[in-house]
């Protein structure tokens, strides 16, 4: 996440990075307005989407095979996305299912999952051709997060 975070979020800047040892998530990228915003646009939303499939992509890039620790981030781009197609007419139609109570009608499946797909080969994509700066960066907080966690050890 914070790879493409960087790459593609403008508007935001990183304001934290964590590592999670345990549990169902491997960590979070904590961000922060550079400006104030209100109304994000399409190819916001779907930058948003993309850096939301980045961990997805991230471990069939450096892993080769994905894990469940990316369950969450599939369920908001997925929303993302849903929303695109359903509520703001972000895609070849303008149909709402707004009114009509919220209700997906089936014909929205295909759609959404084509913005997925689309947004997970860009994520894929791009840390596949910067996989050396990706490398280098986590080598980085990985040192900086191990002499942080000594200096809490010994104080």
């Amino acid at each position: 996440h914070a790879y493409l975070q960087a790459k593609l979020i403008k508007r935001e800047r990183i304001a934290k990075v964590t590592i999670v040892r345990n549990g169902r998530a491997a960590g979070f990228v904590a961000q922060k307005p550079i400006d104030e915003y209100h109304i994000p646009n399409k190819q916001e939303i779907l930058d948003d989407i993309t850096m939301t499939l980045g961990a997805y992509a991230a471990e069939e890039v450096f892993l080769g095979y994905t894990t469940a620790g990316v369950s969450m981030d599939m369920i908001q781009a997925t929303d993302m996305a849903t929303r695109m197609v359903g509520f703001w007419a972000m895609d070849d139609s303008f149909f709402s299912y707004g009114a009509m109570g919220g209700v997906a009608t089936g014909e929205i499946k295909p759609r959404v999952e084509r913005i997925l797909d689309q947004q997970y080969r860009v994520a894929k994509r791009l840390l596949e051709a910067n996989k050396e700066a990706v490398i280098v960066r986590e080598k980085c907080i990985s040192q900086s997060l191990q002499k942080y966690i000594y200096l809490i050890m010994v104080t």
